[in-house]
């Protein structure tokens, strides 16, 4: 990853991340908050799950991503 610019590693970041959530709730967060950019209320009411649970979530999310940009040395 050495020759790679700093978009790059982010999107490297993105992708693992991804990965890392496959199959999961989380997977289907990422695509409705990061990627189509919407609201938590209305992410909640479509994958049916408390405002709670969309945070449990997101910050697992977060931790993950922030694991994966600090191996890139991003963070």
């Amino acid at each position: 990853y050495a020759n790679l610019s700093d978009g790059d590693l982010w999107r490297v970041v993105y992708e693992r991340t991804l990965i890392k959530n496959a199959f999961d709730i989380g997977e289907k967060l990422i695509k409705l908050v990061f990627v189509d950019r919407r609201q938590r209320y209305n992410v909640c009411r479509e994958l049916k799950i408390s405002k709670a649970n969309f945070y449990y979530h997101y910050s697992r999310i977060i931790e993950i991503a922030f694991m994966f940009a600090k191996d890139l040395k991003l963070v």
